[in-house]
């Protein structure tokens, strides 16, 4: 038998070796429902100038790092929200997120921690709520989706949730799970890397 070097398995044909495997568990806990108007429930523009919501004026923030949500009460302008605060390591994130008529929006970015946004000029003054939907941040940057498995109460999930992968920027990564997040039922990735 040849000698093992790590990161490497042997297998049983001479010269021959396959890469191994390190398997890593991400226990989210038991994550809060996704909330439309958990930070901010009908928010006002304005139809001359940008309006700045600061972390003061926030109702809550996401329990872990989550992808958020915007909603608006009527069709908005072209235009883009602005949304600073801090990714899972706490580090600060900024995007802007393209208003879409009467749809919904949502951020690419997981936040940890919101502390600003700004809505654009609306010429009907719409007003807007955001909350956080069920994505999930990961602590990792990854290139591909990982294998994986998700347990949802202890209970393995027969298919997996969704990934959002980026190799460059961590707040990117996420996950939204096969499971109804309620607060109550506990999340658990088991990654294969």
């Amino acid at each position: 038998m040849m000698g093992r070097y790590p990161g490497t398995l042997t297998t049983d044909v001479y010269g021959e070796v396959i890469e191994e495997l390190k398997i890593g568990t991400i226990d989210f806990g038991a994550p809060a429902a996704a909330d439309d108007d958990g930070i901010l429930n009908d928010a006002t523009t304005d139809d001359a100038d940008e309006v700045t919501y600061e972390e003061s004026d926030f109702l809550a923030q996401p329990d872990i790092p989550r992808g958020l949500k915007f909603t608006p009460s009527a069709s908005a302008d072209a235009g883009n929200i602005e949304v600073e605060g801090l990714d899972y390591e706490g580090k600060p994130i900024s995007e802007l997120i393209a208003t879409n008529t009467t749809k919904a929006v949502t951020s690419v970015y997981a936040y940890k921690k919101v502390t600003k946004i700004t809505f654009p000029v609306d010429d009907a003054k719409i007003t807007w709520d955001i909350g956080w939907d069920d994505r999930l941040g990961l602590p990792f940057k990854f290139s591909e989706k990982p294998m994986t498995l998700e347990y949802s109460d202890g209970a393995l999930k027969t298919t997996s949730g969704t990934f959002a992968v980026d190799d460059e920027i961590l707040a990117k990564n996420t996950f939204d799970p096969n499971t109804t997040l309620n607060g109550t039922n506990k999340c658990k990735l088991v990654l294969f890397l």
